[in-house]
C-alpha cells in the first residue's frame, strides 16, 4: 500500500491520505485513457434522453456503489458504443477512441460515420479487417491518396469494392483497371466506360459555359 499525505506544502509526505495499488492502477486507466471520460459522457447523455431507468434517479441523493456499477456497465456496453459509434452528431474525438477498440463491428460503424475525422480514417487504413477497410474506402472525407494506397490492397474484395464505385476518382479506377486480380480489372474498366459518357457530357457543359461567359465579357 502506498501512503501519501500532500500537506499544506503540497511536498507529498507519509501519513493521513492513503491509497491502494489498486485504486492508483484505477485512477491511471481513467486519466491517461485519452477518449475514455467523452466516449462516457456521450453514453450517459444517450441514456438519460432514452428515459432509461437511470434517469429516473432522485439527483438529490448520491448514487450508491451498485447502481454506479451499473449505470457505467449499461453506459459501456456492446450496443451502445454501437449507437454512439453510428450517431453522426457524436463527437470526432469519442469516434477516434471508438476506433481504437478491439470490437470490428465497432469499429466498421465508425468508419462509416459521415462526422470521422480524416485522421482517424488514415488509421483505419491498416485494419485487420477488410470490412473496415472497404467502408474507409466508401467514406466521403477519405481523400484520393488513401485511395490510392487502398487499390493497393492485398484483399482482392477490397479492391473490388472500390472498381464498382462508381464515386470512385479516376486515377484510382485507372489503377484497379491494371490490376493483377482480372476480376478486379475487369470491373474497373467497367466503371471507368460507365462513367465515360457522363464524364464527356460535363465536359461539354462546361466548355459551353465557359464559352457562355467569355461573350458575356
Amino acid at each position: 500500500m502506498h501512503v501519501i499525505d500532500a500537506g499544506s506544502s503540497g511536498t507529498p509526505r507519509a501519513g493521513k491520505f492513503s491509497l491502494t495499488d489498486e485504486e492508483i492502477a484505477l485512477s491511471f486507466s481513467i486519466y491517461f485513457n485519452w477518449g475514455y471520460p467523452d466516449y462516457v459522457r456521450e453514453a450517459l447523455n444517450y441514456l438519460i434522453a432514452q428515459s432509461s431507468p437511470f434517469g429516473k434517479l432522485d439527483p438529490k441523493k448520491e448514487l450508491t456503489w451498485a447502481q454506479l456499477n451499473k449505470v457505467l456497465a449499461e453506459a459501456d456496453s456492446r450496443p451502445i458504443r454501437l449507437i454512439i459509434a453510428s450517431n453522426s452528431t457524436t463527437p470526432t474525438c469519442v469516434l477516434n477512441f471508438l476506433a481504437l477498440t478491439d470490437d470490428v463491428l465497432v469499429v466498421q460503424r465508425v468508419a462509416e460515420n459521415s462526422n470521422t475525422h480524416v485522421a482517424t480514417l488514415t488509421k483505419l487504413l491498416r485494419h485487420s479487417s477488410p470490412v473496415v477497410r472497404t467502408a474507409v474506402s466508401e467514406h466521403p472525407n477519405t481523400p484520393e491518396s488513401l485511395l490510392l494506397i487502398l487499390a493497393d490492397d492485398l484483399d482482392a474484395d477490397v479492391r473490388y469494392c472500390l472498381a464498382e464505385n462508381a464515386h470512385m476518382p479516376k486515377a484510382v479506377l485507372e489503377v484497379l483497371a491494371n490490376d493483377s486480380n482480372p476480376y478486379v480489372a475487369a470491373r474497373a474498366d467497367r466503371t471507368l466506360t460507365r462513367l465515360a459518357p457522363t464524364q464527356i457530357v460535363r465536359a461539354k457543359f462546361a466548355k459551353k459555359t465557359g464559352q457562355l461567359l467569355v461573350r458575356s465579357t
